[in-house]
């Protein structure tokens, strides 16, 4: 058995496209599949597609689209391409297997000359991956091939559970975000990919930043008494008369009688005022998830790569995707297509 998933889902999406009464038919820009393992072996799937809106035509052929995609009427992505997989799965592996909490949506989302229209379908595939002690290994999840391979413009994610990380995969790929992923043109074979990952243990929380301190404490520390020592035995090239007004003893007689001792800075004779106490940080405990991003956003000047985000976070990529969409239609931000990624700013708060 190998029939391509990928293939399929984009040939169902375009016909479904191309069926609308519209003139026109969206371009389709990519596919994306986010695979979240979870600890007891299960897997949450996020399946979007994302079309181009160039004009009216494209926008009322998707919005056709989308309200029989949320509905069930003519869904696309279609569940039953996934719950065909995993009958064919579970005989192969002899696990109990279930597809459960299908949820459809779509979204809208401008960018700088165009629109994208973007499809989702969610689920859990229940034992995805095999669970040992310390391992989580998705070893037969795409026994037989019925996966397929990868197009120019479709990627496959697998993201670990918490506190797990990548241990090895077939066929080999980058670490994005801690999670595996595999960008089309991508040929698998017949039970391809393969991911193992580990259980690790993090760090204990404020090591670091209980570390980082200590080590700037001692370094400014030897450097201090490097200078001083320096500077007492005249490496810096010091003139002999200051040399030897240094080296003078407070009751020497080569002390000019009479000097006046300078008086003490005040801040009326033009000294420097202390800084004004740091802004305390804010507790991002409190703050709510799109607070959190906007948080953010303001720390780095009003605008960040979708990536770093995540990074930040520790969110998932298909939580962040869906958050940013979320608050891009509700104008709290603004994203940006750069190539294959996206630009998150907040909007511009001096336009009138």
């Amino acid at each position: 058995m190998r029939w391509a998933v990928p293939v399929l889902v984009g040939a169902l999406l375009v016909l479904s496209l191309a069926a609308t009464p519209a003139a026109a038919t969206p371009t389709h820009d990519e596919t994306t599949f986010v695979v979240e393992i979870q600890e007891n072996g299960d897997a949450v799937w996020t399946v979007s597609t994302t079309y181009v809106l160039e004009n009216q035509s494209d926008e009322q052929a998707f919005e056709t689209v989308r309200s029989d995609h949320e509905s069930g009427a003519d869904p696309s992505p279609d569940p039953a391409l996934f719950e065909a997989a995993i009958d064919a799965v579970a005989a192969e592996t002899n696990r109990d297997m279930e597809l459960t909490g299908i949820n459809r949506s779509s979204t809208v989302r401008d960018g700088e000359n165009v629109s994208y229209g973007v499809l989702r379908l969610s689920f859990t595939w229940t034992n995805f991956a095999v669970v040992t002690e310390d391992k989580v290994s998705v070893d037969a999840a795409f026994a037989g091939g019925w996966f397929g391979d990868l197009a120019a413009n479709q990627t496959l994610l697998l993201e670990p559970p918490a506190e797990y990380r990548h241990l090895r995969a077939n066929p080999s790929t980058d670490i994005v975000n801690g999670g595996l992923q595999w960008e089309g043109p991508q040929t698998f074979e017949a039970n391809e990919p393969t991911v193992v990952f580990e259980a690790f243990e993090p760090p204990p929380p404020g090591l670091e930043a209980l570390l980082s301190p200590m080590a700037a404490g001692i370094g400014g520390a030897i450097l201090g008494a490097a200078l001083l020592f320096a500077w007492r035995r005249d490496l810096f090239g010091r003139s002999g008369d200051e040399a030897s007004a240094q080296a003078a003893e407070p009751g020497d007689d080569t002390t000019e009688m009479g000097a006046a001792e300078p008086e003490p800075a005040t801040p009326e004779s033009g000294a420097e005022e202390p800084p004004a106490e740091p802004t305390p940080a804010v507790d991002t405990e409190l703050l709510s998830d799109e607070e959190r991003v906007e948080d953010l956003l303001q720390q780095n000047d009003g605008r960040m790569k979708q990536a770093k985000i995540v990074e930040e976070t520790r969110w998932s990529n298909a939580k962040v995707s869906q958050l940013l969409s979320a608050m891009a239609e509700e104008g709290r931000i603004e994203k940006l297509r750069i190539g294959r990624e996206n630009l998150i700013s907040l909007p511009d708060e001096t336009e009138e």
